[in-house]
């Protein structure tokens, strides 16, 4: 098992922290290539309990953990990771190599008005302008991220919106500690806990070699 563990620095934290809620495609592709920048120029530390940290985990599962105090939210991790003589190597199928410079290059096309364009020409031409850099596997690897399933899932600790129900006798429409699957208004429900999640115990719900859980009826 590869399980490394990251700080989040104060220029991230807006991005893996977002002030609302996470709600596209757009967004989780840019975290995932914000955590993978980290990896490659950063060293991993020793696991920590308080916030504001990541973790990858590759086993039988793949995944990206990341943690603040009262939430914490996990997605898919797509790319091969290899450390060798303490130096970083991180690729997609072993095709694309993933450095800091495909990285900003990919942002740069997400965050590009033309990305978001109506029309075929408009959507390809910030690819294709670079495409060549690549030997042409640019447009294959954005391509394959934009089709992947991300896997999203996160814990939240609310008590705000849950008192608020509470008073409307809705307290089990909004549990204090619950799930969120998916992250789309026409996808996403919760899951109720009945009390906050560790650490450790969150990412035990992914991990395909340890018991599952089972859920049970409140009432």
């Amino acid at each position: 098992m590869k399980n490394f563990c990251y700080s989040i620095n104060t220029v991230n934290i807006n991005i893996f922290f977002p002030h609302n809620r996470i709600k596209t495609k757009k967004q989780i592709l840019k975290i995932l290539f914000e955590a993978t920048r980290t990896m490659l120029i950063s060293q991993p530390i020793e696991d920590v309990s308080d916030c504001f940290h990541f973790k990858v985990i590759i086993d039988k599962m793949s995944r990206l953990f990341f943690f603040n105090e009262k939430k914490y939210y996990s997605i898919n991790f797509p790319f091969t990771y290899i450390i060798d003589n303490n130096k970083p190597s991180i690729s997609y199928k072993n095709i694309v190599e993933i450095n800091s410079k495909i990285i900003s290059q990919l942002i740069e096309i997400l965050n590009d008005t033309r990305f978001d364009s109506e029309y075929s020409l408009d959507f390809i031409e910030p690819i294709s302008e670079i495409e060549s850099e690549y030997e042409n596997k640019l447009w294959f690897l954005l391509k394959e991220l934009l089709m992947l399933e991300d896997g999203y899932v996160r814990f939240d600790n609310d008590k705000e919106l849950y008192m608020k129900a509470k008073e409307e006798n809705k307290e089990h429409t909004h549990p204090e500690n619950h799930l969120d699957i998916f992250y789309t208004n026409g996808n996403t429900f919760k899951i109720g806990l009945e009390s906050i999640s560790r650490y450790d115990e969150f990412i035990d719900f992914f991990d395909l070699k340890t018991d599952c859980k089972y859920l049970k009826n409140f009432r």
